[in-house]
């Protein structure tokens, strides 16, 4: 089992661990979907920044509201992580 204290992952906002572990672990899968989908961790911080990016350019911005929808998979947890982490408010 792996200890989750060896990512140092302190931040406040889930962005902070996607960040976190991508440095610590980047090989490791992250995220696994039910149709057989799978990210990295390496893979899901990349895309969590390139999503933040995209909602930046659309004129998101901290305090905004931010929903999704759309049944629990990897992309659904990149778009809630970036809207964190550009500050957004996930609805």
């Amino acid at each position: 089992m792996t200890n989750f204290s060896d990512a140092n992952a302190v931040g406040h906002r889930i962005c902070d661990f996607v960040r976190s572990f991508a440095k610590a672990f980047p090989d490791r899968e992250a995220l696994i979907a039910d149709g057989g989908d799978r990210l990295t961790y390496f893979e899901y911080a990349k895309q969590v920044d390139a999503v933040a990016k995209s909602l930046m350019a659309m004129g998101v911005r901290p305090g905004d509201r931010v929903a999704m929808l759309d049944a629990p998979s990897p992309r659904f947890m990149v778009v809630f992580a970036a809207a964190s982490g550009i500050g957004a408010v996930w609805m």
